[in-house]
């Protein structure tokens, strides 16, 4: 799964649930149930660019709505894999690599990716008296 439909995805679960720390913390949990769901993998460097570009949306939408937590829980959406690549802790990469599906689908899979983050921003921009 892309790191940018991680980290939108935990952005918006984070938005949408009326606790913070709860939004946190299903904003991390988020990362696997996506990982579970067959996706086609990016280039390292093409996942990357795509996150830094996530990162600078969600950096905007943080300031204009003034709210740091939107930044905190893209980054804990990303985590598993931030951990994946640097290695920080070896219990998170075994439960990480569980979760992970080993399903390699054809490229048109992104096609599934592309609509979970339309539909995550989405949510992310509405108000939350417009309902779910």
């Amino acid at each position: 799964m892309l790191g940018a439909t991680h980290m939108i995805v935990g952005a918006t679960v984070y938005k949408r649930v009326p606790y913070k720390i709860e939004g946190y913390l299903l904003a991390f949990l988020a990362h696997f149930f996506l990982d579970a769901i067959p996706h086609y993998e990016l280039s390292v460097l093409l996942n990357d660019t795509l996150a830094i570009l996530a990162g600078m949306f969600l950096l905007l939408l943080a300031w204009h709505m003034k709210d740091l937590g939107i930044l905190i829980a893209a980054f804990l959406g990303a985590l598993p894999d931030i951990n994946w690549t640097l290695n920080w802790s070896a219990s998170l990469a075994r439960v990480h690599s569980f979760f992970h599906t080993s399903i390699k689908p054809p490229p048109f899979f992104l096609g599934i990716e592309v609509l979970i983050i339309l539909a995550s921003v989405i949510f992310l921009l509405r108000k939350p008296t417009e309902g779910i």
